[in-house]
């Protein structure tokens, strides 16, 4: 098991987290030092007056999550004023991390200054070498606070992940909020409530609208077959035969990161400030 930290950066009404996975069962009761480090580290490259206001630690697969509130605690250094525009906050950074067994992850780190891009000999954006060495900074905390990658085993790469076909989908009886999914053969010993994940696969959001990609199982007893309850509101409330529909037990594997490489420059054309319904941040692959 593990836990998943999750880091609230805030900019000038913008607003973006940055996710990484930790061993572990517990939920600390104190900022891990190791936490603290990596927040330094990614305080330290943002422009002026980026804040990381929160820093929330979850236990994988369980309802278990504390929400550390860090009030001014990182809160990115001044710049001189020359480099103090508004655009500052629309800078990132296409940031490629290997893992130690030879996987890799593309990431945005997002809300960079624009004092740390400047051009080279063809006229390309790159990073400076205070962004440089700010990002081997980073990518350190991350390697040494033992923070990692989660990756989604696939079924083609990952046999021995549990698969069962879907029957019948269709509206729990006792709870209008909950959807009951019925499979073929046996339940799997393996699936056990309020703990496992399964990825629904080959149910169109025409034949059920709003239907996750993945859910935590709620019950393995539904009413009248075998299958599963998950908190899903089956809208309209009618039954539905998908004739390709399948689950599987989703398992996640977590590497170690090993380095990392600067890729391209994006820009942040939208924010989205937390607490506030205004939709999805997006970045923009900046022109070389």
């Amino acid at each position: 098991m593990a836990l998943k930290v999750v880091l609230f950066y805030e900019q000038a009404a913008r607003g973006w987290t940055e996710t990484w996975y930790t061993p572990g069962t517990t939920l600390p009761v104190s900022l891990p030092n190791a936490c603290d480090r990596l927040a330094k580290a990614g305080i330290a490259m943002r422009a002026q007056g980026t804040t990381l206001t929160y820093v929330r630690y979850s236990v994988v697969g369980t309802r278990q999550s504390f929400l550390f509130r860090m009030g001014s605690t990182y809160v990115a250094p001044t710049c001189s004023p020359e480099f103090c525009s508004e655009d500052v906050v629309t800078t990132c950074l296409m940031t490629k991390f290997y893992t130690s067994d030879g996987k890799k992850r593309f990431i945005w780190l997002r809300g960079l200054r624009d004092s740390n891009v400047t051009r080279n000999g063809n006229g390309d954006s790159v990073p400076a070498g205070a962004l440089l060495a700010q990002l081997n900074s980073y990518t350190a905390a991350v390697k040494g606070g033992n923070f990692q990658i989660r990756f989604l085993e696939q079924p083609t790469e990952f046999p021995a992940i549990v698969k069962a076909p879907i029957t019948l989908i269709g509206p729990n009886p006792l709870d209008i909020t909950k959807t009951d999914i019925f499979i073929k053969g046996a339940l799997p010993v393996t699936w056990i409530p309020n703990k496992t994940i399964l990825r629904i696969i080959g149910v169109s959001q025409d034949q059920c609208p709003g239907m996750p990609r993945t859910a935590l199982i709620f019950s393995t007893a539904p009413v009248g077959g075998v299958g599963v309850t998950i908190p899903y509101n089956l809208r309209n409330q009618s039954t539905v035969k998908p004739p390709n529909g399948n689950l599987f037990e989703v398992v996640y594997q977590y590497a170690d990161v090993y380095d990392s490489e600067w890729q391209y420059f994006g820009e942040h054309k939208t924010g989205r400030p937390f607490g506030v319904p205004r939709g999805r941040a997006s970045v923009r692959v900046r022109a070389q």
